[in-house]
């Protein structure tokens, strides 16, 4: 029989507390299908702390994408955007036939944004700065996914 997931998260103040509580009754729960027995408190503790690092890691890489632009957040589509807009590129149709001729994917997140839909409306100035900041964090959390401890 395989261990499920806790049915009920117990109330925690802070993410950590709750992921430690987390981690350490689906490793009892894995250790009680597997027939094995686990020593109290030791193993239990070396799991939440092994799955806390993992957090902390992956929220440092995290701060790290978003406050130190690398080649990839800025080269991309965000730099397309912002030259479709330096040429004068105003509404959407005009920005997707733009990366359309730059042989840009136009990815869907940036279709489904609310104001991209209206393909002859002018969007505003929160809009195009929303969709350049989403398209310089993409590359990014690609990144981060990428990254084995990711999962």
């Amino acid at each position: 029989m395989r261990p499920s997931l806790p049915s009920k998260e117990p109330p925690m103040t802070n993410n950590r507390t709750k992921l430690e509580q987390w981690a350490v009754e689906l490793f009892r729960r894995a250790v009680e299908a597997y027939g094995g027995e686990s020593i109290p408190g030791e193993t239990e503790c070396y799991a939440a702390r092994v799955i806390q690092s993992a957090f902390e890691d992956r929220e440092r890489k995290l701060r790290e994408a978003l406050w130190t632009p690398r080649e990839a957040a800025w080269s991309g589509l965000a730099r397309d955007l912002m030259l479709a807009f330096d040429m004068g590129c105003r509404t959407p149709r005009e920005i997707f036939q733009h990366l359309d001729r730059c042989g840009k994917p136009i990815p869907q997140w940036l279709r489904d944004e609310g104001e991209m839909k209206h393909l002859d409306h002018v969007p505003s100035k929160g809009t195009r700065a929303v969709i350049i900041y989403r398209a310089m964090l993409e590359p990014a959390m690609e990144a981060l996914k990428a990254t084995p401890d990711a999962q």
